[in-house]
């Protein structure tokens, strides 16, 4: 399956075609391991949802960008006949990381997008990726 076709990139480029204005995200997750590393295996490519983190530092702000949630609701409705969608994104502490995992995070070259800049976690700070 190409990095074109696969669930993660399909619903990264919806939100990202929705958006008017640069956000972050950190994936998590199997979308995370599907677009953050070469060659994953093909089963993380079919996951239907995209999870992220949210750093403590930029929950208020990200909590009171309404232009960022109704983009990221038009972006289910437009996949929801495919089953895909992202709805989990969890503020960090509510996922396990290692203190510092914030200074450990790695840019994501793919999928190409025009507003959503997007990283993962460093391997190492994760103690549960999954």
């Amino acid at each position: 399956m190409s990095a074109a076709t696969n669930n993660p990139t399909q619903v990264i480029q919806t939100l990202d075609a929705e958006l008017d204005h640069e956000v972050s995200l950190v994936l998590y997750g199997r979308a995370a391991l599907c677009l953050g590393f070469d060659n994953p295996p093909a089963q993380f490519a079919m996951t239907q949802d995209v999870d992220a983190i949210i750093c403590l530092s930029q929950l208020p702000i990200l909590m009171e960008d309404d232009k960022f949630w109704e983009a990221q609701e038009r972006a289910n409705l437009k996949l929801e006949s495919k089953g895909l969608y992202i709805t989990h994104l969890f503020s960090e502490d509510q996922v396990f990381l290692r203190p510092d995992w914030e200074k450990h995070i790695v840019p994501l070259s793919r999928p190409t997008t025009r507003h959503l800049k997007l990283y993962r976690p460093d391997a190492g700070c994760v103690n549960l990726f999954l």
